[in-house]
């Protein structure tokens, strides 16, 4: 009886063992002759799976969000803010070295596939951002100032690694966005007792 492939999670395999390579050695700097060597698989196979070099990073991104998506599904909401937030930071601490490696392909992508590029790369943020409105039951502004801080922690971590340590980072984010976060639910409070205390003072029912 022959074997039943989960071609999905194939892929998906694939494009871990992809990853790995680009990170160690540079989306610029091998061949699919060359990728279809290192992971182990024939070029007939590669090609199977995706037609081009440039196909690999554009289905590589909506992969790469899954360890987000699961961070943010497996976080415990009940935790207090603090506690969300400290384990936030420190999953953006482990996951630099990542973030990093995802950075230097998206440049990639946007060189080989400029067209294209926007809608793969929109689409990886949104997920991103919507992690984190759900991790800190935060609304879509905050989520994106903090998505953008986070690449912007990633980009200074690349050009000044010896000057920017993510670690010692990540603490003042957490606080920054902790004051936020307060302060966002502070004003939310605020305008829901303003038409009540309103009414006290003129009279009106």
């Amino acid at each position: 009886m022959p074997k039943t492939v989960d071609h999905d999670a194939y892929r998906k395999e694939l494009l871990g063992k992809c990853f790995a390579l680009f990170s160690r050695k540079g989306y610029s700097n091998v061949t699919m002759r060359e990728i279809a060597r290192e992971i182990g698989v024939s070029t007939g196979t590669l090609y199977h799976y995706f037609p081009t070099k440039v196909s690999i990073l554009e289905q590589m991104f909506p992969w790469a969000v899954e360890d987000v998506e699961a961070y943010s599904r497996t976080a415990d909401t009940g935790r207090s803010l603090p506690g969300r937030l400290t384990r936030l930071a420190e999953f953006w601490v482990q996951s630099m070295p990542r973030y990093q490696s995802l950075l230097l392909l998206a440049l990639d992508l946007v060189r080989n596939s400029p067209q294209g590029s926007e809608r793969v790369l929109q689409e990886y943020a949104d997920h991103y951002r919507s992690a984190i409105s759900r991790t800190l039951d935060t609304n879509g502004r905050l989520s994106r100032l903090l998505l953008t801080y986070v690449l912007g922690m990633v980009v200074q971590s690349l050009l000044t690694p010896s000057q920017f340590a993510a670690e010692v980072q990540a603490p003042v984010v957490r606080d920054v966005v902790r004051s936020l976060l307060v302060g966002a639910k502070g004003a939310r409070q605020g305008r829901r007792a303003r038409p009540g205390a309103i009414r006290a003072v003129s009279g009106r029912r």
